[in-house]
């Protein structure tokens, strides 16, 4: 079952109950094959998610950063590019930064969507096909609230079980 929450209505003096789902950004992407600091010349859905969810596919003037470096490159941004680096005097998108500027191995900061904790489908989220969903059937057995906020842990799974949800 998943987290309810009841709301009160004095008017009518009803109590109603609704299901809240869980929200995460994904801060971890998922598993590909390039370095972090590789360009590919050659695009594979993971290494795409993973940029798309580093912000590459936020419109942008009419098209996204991504868009404008695949047309304009041979190959694709690494898992260290942040677009706004390549951003000239003036805040607008120039691709002609790119190799004036280099992030190392540091890996771009991620979470740019949003998924469902119990139910992280990424191709829903990304437009993409072939990321496999990742489905935890254990649920909070734990629930605080104070001051109209609710905090949840106590998830039986490893992957989830030293976490705190607000």
């Amino acid at each position: 079952m998943d987290p309810i929450y009841v709301e009160y209505d004095a008017a009518t003096n009803t109590v109603t109950g609704s299901s809240s789902s869980l929200q995460i950004r994904d801060l971890t992407g998922v598993e590909d094959t390039e370095d972090i600091d590789e360009r590919p010349t050659s695009q594979n859905t993971p290494h795409q998610y993973n940029t798309y969810n580093q912000g590459w596919n936020v419109p942008l003037n009419g098209t996204t950063p991504y868009a404008a470096w695949d047309t304009a490159r041979s190959d694709f941004p690494s898992n260290a590019d942040v677009w706004w680096d390549f951003k000239d005097e003036t805040g607008t998108f120039d691709l002609g930064y790119v190799a004036n500027y280099s992030r190392g191995t540091t890996p771009a900061p991620k979470g740019h969507y949003v998924l469902d904790l119990f139910n992280q489908d990424r191709d829903a989220v990304s437009g993409l096909t072939g990321i496999a969903d990742i489905v935890y059937n254990e649920r909070p057995t734990v629930g605080v609230f104070h001051a109209g906020r609710v905090w949840y842990t106590g998830i039986p799974n490893p992957a989830l079980n030293n976490k705190i949800y607000y």
